[in-house]
């Protein structure tokens, strides 16, 4: 290889944001507790036995290394956002709400005129 391709390998190397041992001991912990979960509740449904799964404390520490964000930049320009008060975020709810339970209200009126018997036959 040459010491350009050389330096185009090692930056995508670099530029990867995760750890591959980190997920896999991170999918381990996740079957385990499904496995876990799976097995409270055979019992709870009257199972009489079943085998609880317990990780290996270094599991947790595998698991949790990450690579993470070097920097982040983002906009903060916020001039087009209008501030609302809690009064006005109360009566928007309350409109909302309103709304909603005429929408159920009508519907049940429908079902219930269409489930009578027509008058004219």
């Amino acid at each position: 290889m040459t010491s350009r391709e050389v330096a185009a390998v090692n930056r995508f190397k670099t530029a990867v944001n995760w750890d591959a041992s980190a997920v896999a001991a991170s999918l381990h912990l996740v079957a385990l507790s499904i496995k876990n979960i799976t097995a409270y509740l055979s019992l709870a449904n009257g199972v009489q036995q079943a085998d609880f799964g317990i990780p290996d404390p270094s599991a947790f520490e595998v698991a949790s290394r990450r690579v993470g964000l070097q920097s982040m930049s983002m906009s903060t320009a916020t001039g087009h956002i209008q501030s609302t008060t809690k009064e006005q975020l109360l009566v928007q709810i309350k409109k909302t709400t309103a709304r909603q339970l005429a929408r159920v209200l009508i519907a049940v009126a429908n079902l219930r005129s269409a489930a009578r018997p027509s008058i004219l036959g």
